[in-house]
């Protein structure tokens, strides 16, 4: 029986909370299962009125990154979670984190963009020191596009900051 049967299971005798929720999403990204993590993400939140969290919304990322890189996913669900979480800068940060993990270095130049001005309104200092993870993986995603100009144009601009 595979973790998802027993979630089924599960929801026929109980009504879960956020914390199972999301270990069931958090498996299905392990998996990049983007399908099934997206299917738990709505009855959650339609279905059993459960509110996720960051780290339901970084495990759904995570998801969405391993599903040929789509950034169309990756947007909405970075949108939504800027409306579910609202103002809680470090907890946006984390779900950024997630996002440029594994995205391409051009989407995450624009997800990092994002991330100093419209999280961080431009005060780059703290967006550095609440989020570097965000500079090495887009660091990591040049390096690994070949590109060690923007590589290290990345790192100058984290050091900057």
């Amino acid at each position: 029986m595979t973790d998802l049967q027993l979630f089924d299971d599960l929801l026929l005798y109980h009504v879960p909370d956020t914390q199972a929720c999301t270990a069931v999403i958090d498996a299905c990204a392990a998996v990049g299962d983007y399908q099934n993590a997206f299917r738990i993400m709505n009855l959650m939140q339609k279905q059993f009125q459960v509110k996720p969290n960051y780290r339901t919304y970084r495990g759904l990322l995570s998801a969405a990154s391993k599903k040929d890189n789509n950034t169309n996913n990756i947007w909405s669900i970075i949108q939504d979670a800027e409306q579910k979480i609202g103002n809680k800068k470090e907890e946006l940060a984390i779900c950024y984190e997630a996002a440029l993990f594994s995205t391409g270095a051009d989407f995450g130049e624009k997800l990092l963009s994002r991330l100093e001005m419209d999280v961080f309104n431009n005060d780059l200092q703290l967006c550095a020191r609440t989020s570097p993870k965000s500079y090495l993986h887009l660091i990591g995603a040049w390096r690994r596009h070949g590109n060690w100009l923007k590589s290290l144009y990345t790192l100058q601009r984290f050091e900057d900051a």
